[in-house]
């Protein structure tokens, strides 16, 4: 994440903690541009953004998936200010 190298852990026991009461993944990274197999064209996945992303190891959580990256939408943001 933003030129910072690292790995997808293969086991669920990633960080967590404490959100009003729902035990939660933390993020494993956060940044704006996310890179996944830069050596590698063939498998290369790059996601670049204005607002700051987050990758989560989500299994802790949910057993349908492995990993997702999110960003947070601000408090009372419009279309327009999301879109811009």
């Amino acid at each position: 994440m933003d030129d910072k190298g690292g790995i997808f852990p293969a086991q669920a026991n990633g960080p967590i903690d404490n959100y009003y009461g729902q035990f939660l993944a933390v993020p494993l990274a956060t940044g704006k541009k996310l890179v996944v197999a830069p050596e590698q064209e063939s498998q290369r996945i790059m996601i670049e953004t204005k607002r700051a992303i987050g990758t989560f190891g989500w299994r802790s959580n949910h057993n349908n998936g492995w990993y997702i990256v999110r960003s947070m939408v601000p408090a009372n943001a419009t279309r327009a200010q999301l879109n811009g």
